[in-house]
């Protein structure tokens, strides 16, 4: 034999179950943050630590070090390539975030 539901009953349940997903999407939006603010901090360092190879390009350019120039110049490419694939993860986290924001502003959740 089935329970059937009142109305009252099935009310609730759905606001639980709206209440729930909404944090589900909450949850799911900070963690989107904290892998954008990771991803954007993980740039800065390698940003910086590409920073002496570009002066010892510059050096090896001025002395005449083809070599050496070459080398760096590898070095700099891959890390150019590296941060390219940061920045496209940046824009599709971003976008993501900002859609899960957009969706809880258009239900009136801040």
């Amino acid at each position: 034999m089935t329970r059937q539901r009142t109305p009252i009953q099935g009310t609730a349940e759905q606001l639980i179950e709206r209440a729930r997903a909404v944090d589900d999407l909450r949850s799911q939006l900070v963690a989107l943050e904290t892998e954008i603010a990771r991803i954007e901090q993980e740039r800065v360092e390698l940003r910086a630590r590409n920073q002496p190879t570009e002066e010892r390009t510059m050096a090896a350019i001025r002395t005449g070090d083809e070599y050496s120039a070459k080398t760096a110049l590898g070095e700099l490419q891959a890390a150019a390539e590296i941060d390219t694939l940061l920045d496209a993860d940046l824009t599709v986290l971003r976008a993501l975030a900002a859609e899960c924001r957009d969706f809880l502003a258009a239900f009136g959740f801040p």
